[in-house]
């Protein structure tokens, strides 16, 4: 778990400081469920919450995700609650995608 979250830090610090577009949206055309996420973590960080959840609204409920996808004990109540949040992702990208709301 720990490699991960500095896999992640790491990739997120070489996407803001090379300004490098999201892999997803530069191979496929179109954008990720979870692009913003990285630059609304960073803003996170600075305690900018209002560019926090321009960038992607869901952000505040990552550490909650990680928290139920790692936990060592899986209970029927953790997969319940991972399927909605994965439900909660899918339709806000699929507003956000409507709506034309996601940053580029």
């Amino acid at each position: 778990m720990l490699f991960a979250v500095a896999a992640a830090v790491l990739y997120a610090l070489l996407i803001n400081l090379l300004h490098l577009p999201c892999p997803v949206r530069w191979l496929a055309g179109v954008p990720c469920p979870t692009c913003g996420m990285t630059r609304s973590a960073l803003c996170l960080l600075t305690l900018n919450f209002k560019g926090a959840f321009y960038y992607h609204p869901l952000t505040i409920l990552m550490p909650f995700v990680f928290f139920l996808a790692y936990r060592s004990k899986r209970t029927r109540l953790t997969n319940v609650l991972l399927v909605l949040l994965a439900v909660l992702f899918f339709v806000t990208y699929i507003v956000r995608l409507l709506s034309n709301a996601i940053p580029a």
